[in-house]
């Protein structure tokens, strides 16, 4: 389901009311006149601004649903982000993704004149990525009508990250830093609760010019060459930005959604993550075609004894299944209790941005860092399992070392409805191939794919009866460092 999609832009217009819902339940409740007569005059000011809302949107409203693939990328100071289309229920990116099988190159005398990928699939996918960078998605089922259901997961890829503009358009010392950096940002933010989705857009939105302004606030010349004092300058930027969009979402706290993302800012990773959704790195062996998962983020639940002994501290309660109620598919929750009404609700992760109302989740991400540069020297001066086996033994001095130009490296970002069914190594490995193999399918066929794998995995297990939302943005990760 495409954010311009006129079922998107229509429950955006019924947001205020279904706000209104929320306050005027909990009004009764308390059953208090004072609280009816603040809920009746903020239903007139929501009235008011939801008729002003549907004007202003209204005129471009039928232009933008003509042909989603048809409108450009939205492109900003920091880049020209790209939004994932869905696999199965819009009709035109479908075709589009069946298209896009192995490179179309049959004579190697013309394979410089041709183009390899069908132009027309690329031109109507073209803002959802192309050879460096890719994202899709697939919208679940909860029960209810096919028509109702609504995609809480978001996604982007942004590859170039320009930060201080674009170096044609800088001047002076903005100019002269610009030149020396090579980011990327990716991510996911997948939506749970009432207005997850909500949540989940505003998140996918403002995450990366929010980034990029804190770090033009503070990165320079001379703290790039400064590992340290970079890492924490970049990790806070990451930090803070996650809670100011926690603080600032347009629902209140009601619903809300993790974030998953992954900054590459030179020869360093960030990776900042809070909820169950997953960031990943992996290294394509082009000798080996085969793709080796290096770094994984952590999927932030309540039963880890760190976010447990924190939600309690903080007043919260964690629910922890028995092995029994495990083995039916209970996880562990950080509950809300209503102390009006005694109603409770559980959320499975202890991170999130939004749910203000369940204590002790808090929207602070962990963020870790990875070393391009460590990664190489790790993977190119020791065997893997499969080196050992087919050259000897590394002891022996018989083994067979991978060289640099050997090793290519790449980020996954994925919700959980692709995670619970596909493990790492089964998103890197089509991936990998499709990024940097010969002769191979496309990275956005090979992205859908991989949603569509995902979605089988649901489909046999639940038969139809429930299917998650998924969500998966890849990009490739350049070597060198820009300087």
């Amino acid at each position: 389901q495409h954010p311009s999609s006129i079922a998107y832009r229509k429950r955006n217009l019924l947001v205020p009311f279904r706000l209104l819902g929320f306050i005027l339940v909990k009004s009764i409740a308390k059953n208090t006149m004072m609280k009816l007569w603040k809920t009746s005059l903020l239903f007139f000011l929501l009235i008011v601004l939801d008729r002003t809302t549907s004007s202003a949107s209204s005129n471009g409203q039928e232009e933008l649903t003509k042909n989603t693939a048809g409108v450009e990328s939205e492109c900003h100071s920091y880049g020209c982000p790209n939004y994932p289309r869905d696999v199965q229920f819009d009709n035109e990116a479908r075709r589009a993704l069946a298209m896009l099988g192995k490179k179309i190159i049959s004579d190697e005398e013309e394979e410089e004149k041709q183009e390899p990928f069908n132009i027309e699939a690329l031109e109507e996918l073209k803002t959802c990525g192309d050879t460096e960078k890719a994202t899709m998605t697939l919208i679940g089922y909860k029960g209810g009508r096919k028509e109702d259901q609504i995609n809480q997961d978001r996604s982007f890829t942004l590859s170039p990250f320009h930060l201080f503009g674009n170096d044609s358009s800088s001047s002076g010392s903005s100019s002269s830093i610009a030149k020396k950096l090579n980011c990327r940002l990716l991510g996911v933010f997948d939506g749970h609760g009432n207005l997850g989705e909500v949540v989940s857009e505003f998140a996918v939105k403002e995450f990366p010019k929010r980034l990029a302004a804190k770090l033009e606030k503070t990165l320079n010349e001379t703290v790039l060459d400064q590992s340290e004092t970079l890492d924490n300058i970049v990790k806070s930027a990451l930090v803070e930005t996650f809670v100011e969009i926690d603080k600032e979402v347009p629902t209140g706290g009601i619903g809300g959604c993790t974030a998953s993302v992954v900054f590459q800012l030179n020869s360093k990773l960030y990776i900042a993550n809070a909820g169950d959704s997953v960031s990943f790195i992996a290294a394509y062996i082009s000798s080996s075609e085969t793709a080796h998962v290096v770094y994984v983020s952590r999927e932030d639940k309540p039963h880890l004894p760190d976010e447990k002994k924190r939600i309690e501290s903080m007043g919260g309660t964690v629910f922890i299944p028995s092995k029994r109620q495990a083995e039916y598919g209970e996880v562990s929750r950080a509950y809300y209790v209503d102390k009006e009404s005694g109603s409770s609700y559980g959320l499975a992760m202890s991170r999130s941005i939004g749910d203000w109302d369940v204590i002790g989740v808090i929207a602070e991400p962990i963020v870790d860092v990875v070393d391009i540069h460590e990664v190489l020297e790790n993977l190119t001066t020791t065997c893997t399992a499969s080196d050992s086996e087919e050259t000897g033994d590394e002891e022996s001095g018989t083994c067979k070392l991978l060289e640099k130009q050997d090793v290519r490296l790449f980020a996954v970002s994925a919700t959980d409805g692709a995670i619970d069914f596909l493990d790492t190594d089964e998103i890197a490995t089509p991936l990998g191939i499709a990024f940097f193999g010969q002769n191979v399918k496309h990275p956005l066929r090979a992205c859908g794919d991989v949603v569509n794998e995902a979605a089988t995995g649901w489909q046999l297990e639940e038969g139809g009866r429930y299917r998650d939302d998924i969500a998966v943005a890849a990009a490739k990760i350049p070597h060198k460092q820009v300087s």
